[in-house]
């Protein structure tokens, strides 16, 4: 297991644009938490998170929605990638929404990365390793994929 606090250059290149142009159907969990301090989970697709650097990632949410509502009132996030050999989370902290141009039921958070953790195998586990994660699937799954909101969120 290592941490840093800034996002690897693997994850740099992943959230920056290589996911999204080999329009991998991975979903990416989107962890806050509500008044309460109950966690809860939004499913994003690659067109909905971007690294613009790697202290830096934007994500877009429903308008409206509770994840919505805990990154302005909480601020704190997770950021899940499970995917084929790789487990990573990154806690980051919500700048100001706001509204999508191109997607008005969406609004747009910046995020900064507080740090970045990437599990492995503990002592005595060997070699296991997650054979695949989370996938959006069925007919209209590749509908979920918005190049232009991908670009807003590439935009200054």
């Amino acid at each position: 297991m290592s941490e840093s606090k800034s996002l690897p250059s693997r994850l740099k290149r992943l959230l920056g644009g290589e996911g999204f142009d080999a329009r991998r159907k991975l979903s990416i969990p989107l962890l806050t938490c509500d008044p309460e301090g109950i966690p809860r989970a939004a499913l994003l697709s690659f067109s909905e998170i971007r690294a613009l650097s790697s202290a830096r990632l934007v994500v877009a949410v429903a308008s409206g929605s509770r994840t919505e509502a805990n990154l302005i009132r909480r601020r704190g996030a997770t950021v899940l990638l499970l995917d084929a050999g790789m487990a990573m989370s990154i806690r980051a902290r919500a700048g100001k929404g706001k509204p999508s141009v191109s997607m008005p039921a969406k609004k747009i958070f910046p995020l900064s990365v507080l740090s970045v953790k990437e599990d492995a195998p503990l002592e005595g586990e060997g070699g296991v390793a997650l054979v695949s994660g989370p996938r959006f699937a069925g007919p209209s799954a590749e509908a979920i994929f918005s190049q232009a909101l991908f670009d807003e969120l590439g935009a200054p």
